[in-house]
């Protein structure tokens, strides 16, 4: 069995290619946000989100079924376990952008959204509910990326249970193989 080390050694390319994938949706829709038709830039949304969803899908999949062609990897454990190292450390990156991508290069993107949200429902909200809002908007960029982490990371490994169920190399005669004899 590989050691944690190993399995985040061979984690670490596939988490950074996911986080990529993941980034490069992010930085497409913020340059599809000019799109002046609205329905031209729903439809453009819609197909680069169903283009970054398909893609992590497959790329996990052929990452951890490389992982199980190597000659260590071919159960469900170590699938698993490697599904999850990928799952977190693409989770860290992405989240990592999009702490930057608020706090730097769209810094006003939660003021305009919360700006909305308090016009919208002012005369819903008492006093001590808008005050508490505007207490938590200098927070918003560490609880997207606090909450981007784990949806990513849980998203991932409930993925890699799966996959790993699929690839997983099983005997299904429970007789030891060659080289557990």
């Amino acid at each position: 069995m590989k050691t944690n080390q190993a399995i985040f050694a061979y984690a670490s390319f596939p988490g950074l290619v996911l986080g990529a994938v993941c980034i490069s949706y992010e930085l497409l829709n913020l340059l599809c946000g000019g799109i002046t038709r609205p329905l031209l830039a729903g439809t453009v949304g819609v197909l680069l989100w169903l283009l970054k969803t398909g893609g992590c899908l497959y790329l996990l999949f052929f990452f951890l079924r490389r992982y199980a062609e190597t000659g260590e990897g071919g159960g469900f454990q170590p699938v698993y376990r490697c599904g999850l190292a990928i799952s977190f450390l693409s989770a860290l990156v992405y989240s990592g952008f999009y702490f930057a991508y608020t706090m730097y290069i769209v810094p006003d993107l939660f003021d305009k959204a919360l700006d909305l949200f308090i016009s919208t429902y002012s005369s819903a909200l008492s006093a001590d509910s808008l005050d508490t809002l505007e207490n938590i908007r200098p927070d918003l960029p560490l609880i997207s990326f606090v909450s981007k982490l784990i949806y990513c990371f849980v998203f991932g490994a409930v993925l890699s249970a799966v996959y790993a169920r699929r690839i997983a190399v099983r005997n299904p005669f429970n007789e030891p193989t060659s080289d557990e004899q």
